[in-house]
């Protein structure tokens, strides 16, 4: 049983406003895990044509990543050996955020380019990623 944080007072509409927010935050959770697990063109076809918001949200999210990458396989061919191990998800992210952070305190302390000006930050989304991963994970000279 989820338990509210209002106090003894409040109505009960409040108690049940944050019970009903905590389980739609739930909800989608837990559809984002079954979205990143592996899946069947048809799981995906399903996903694509649910009635279910969060369900079409996940779909979107899929392709919308799946297109960036193809996308920037294609405009940046050869700059990128990643490990032989597959990197998960979470460890992409990490990644990201930590290079990003790197280059945004090295704009505070007047080290680097202004955030304004720093093409990691002016770039699509797709291009900063691939430029902090070819910096990350950059090919041997040949």
């Amino acid at each position: 049983m989820i338990k509210t944080l209002a106090p003894p007072g409040r109505a009960r509409a409040e108690g049940e406003e944050v019970r009903t927010k905590a389980l739609a935050v739930l909800a989608f959770t837990v559809l984002l895990t079954q979205i990143a697990s592996a899946q069947t063109g048809n799981d995906l076809y399903k996903l694509c044509s649910s009635g279910s918001v969060q369900e079409r949200m996940g779909c979107d999210l899929y392709i919308s990543g799946f297109l960036h990458g193809l996308q920037a396989s294609q405009d940046l061919p050869g700059k990128i050996c990643l490990p032989a191990e597959p990197l998960s998800g979470t460890q992409a992210v990490n990644i990201y955020l930590e290079f990003m952070t790197d280059v945004a305190l090295a704009a505070a302390l007047k080290k680097g380019m202004a955030i304004e000006e720093n093409p990691f930050f002016k770039t699509e989304q797709s291009h900063s990623l691939f430029g902090v991963f070819a910096m990350k994970f950059p090919c041997a000279k040949q």
